[in-house]
């Protein structure tokens, strides 16, 4: 007789690949030779005197620099980040696991940003849409995922009117970036806010 598995391959053919999360497969260290923008960021927080921030970072890097700031200054800003890199988030772990004090103010989780929903997140004051435009590709279709002007528009209504969306001028999709501000202006949801060295800022149109 016959097995129910052996028809099955026979006559449906064998189940379909599922789709695999597009990930990043790399340990982004600090390197601000070549991308400064974490840095100016935290500068820009003390500068800019702003104090109990809850900010969304997008792509914290192996380095963690923005949490791990966040959580010795005193400025009671609480840090929500996310990385598509399984080293990356390895490094929280790690991170954490050494110094749990910091997980009082500090959450990544690990995912595609391109999955973001914000009725899973709070209302933030401040997003950082650094990489915005580097890492979507065909891969993230299979899934149903966001395109950057999507991810955008999600970022911007989940920002706090007045809150902050600043975005890094040195970015590898800053020239496809530029049109999508360009856009959110117009959709009234931004409105210019300067710069500040390799950043520059954005308010969430009251």
């Amino acid at each position: 007789m016959r097995s129910r598995l052996s028809w099955r391959s026979k006559h449906v053919g064998a189940p379909p690949r599922r789709a695999m999360l597009n990930i990043w497969d790399a340990n982004w260290g600090l390197e601000l030779d070549l991308c400064p923008c974490d840095l100016h960021f935290v500068e820009y927080l003390a500068e800019a005197r702003i104090k109990g921030a809850t900010i969304f970072h997008f792509g914290y890097g192996g380095h963690h620099l923005v949490g791990a700031e966040c959580a010795k200054a005193e400025q009671g800003n609480v840090v929500m980040s996310i990385t598509a890199s399984p080293q990356e988030h390895a490094a929280y772990e790690r991170l954490i696991i050494e110094s749990p004090a910091i997980a009082h103010s500090y959450v990544c989780y690990f995912g595609d940003i391109y999955t973001f929903n914000g009725r899973l997140m709070p209302p933030f004051d401040i997003v950082t849409a650094f990489h915005l435009c580097e890492f979507r590709t065909e891969a993230n279709d299979a899934y149903g995922a966001l395109s950057d002007w999507e991810l955008l528009e999600a970022l911007c209504k989940q920002t706090r009117p007045g809150g902050r969306v600043v975005f890094y001028r040195g970015s590898d999709g800053w020239q496809k970036t530029v049109p999508l501000i360009e856009r959110a202006v117009e959709a009234g949801l931004l409105r210019d806010d300067g710069e500040f060295k390799t950043l520059r800022i954005m308010r969430r149109v009251d």
